[in-house]
């Protein structure tokens, strides 16, 4: 019976990995807000602008291929992959935010509320 509970735990994983699989295949760019939108690259571990077009230069809605942890979000247009800032564009479905404790600069911790009221001790 000690095979269980590896077989869960993978079964767990997967599916898990599945679902997140879905959700960044069903997003969307949707919009730019502004005139023109920075595309970077990717070096290492960093992201720097490569160049600035204008939003009437892509075809929207895009499908977005993936999302890196420092927010950012590649997409493909005329057969080429471009990595654009999150905050730049509208995204559909958007990210959801979590609530939580975050690490900030002077080494304390502070609450993000994504809309929960109160703040409890981080």
């Amino acid at each position: 019976m000690n095979w269980i509970k590896p077989l869960t735990h993978s079964a767990l994983a997967a599916t898990l990995f599945a679902a997140a699989m879905t959700h960044a295949g069903d997003q969307k760019v949707t919009a730019i807000p502004a005139d023109s939108i920075d595309i970077y690259t990717q070096k290492n571990d960093y992201f720097v602008i490569e160049q600035q077009i204008t939003r009437n230069a892509l075809t929207l809605p895009t499908p977005v291929l993936a999302q890196s942890a420092k927010g950012y979000v590649k997409v493909s247009q005329q057969g080429k992959e471009m990595w654009f800032d999150e905050m730049d564009v509208i995204l559909q479905p958007p990210n959801k935010l979590a609530a939580g404790c975050v690490p900030t600069t002077d080494g304390t911790t502070s609450f993000t509320s994504a809309g929960v009221r109160g703040t409890p001790d981080c």
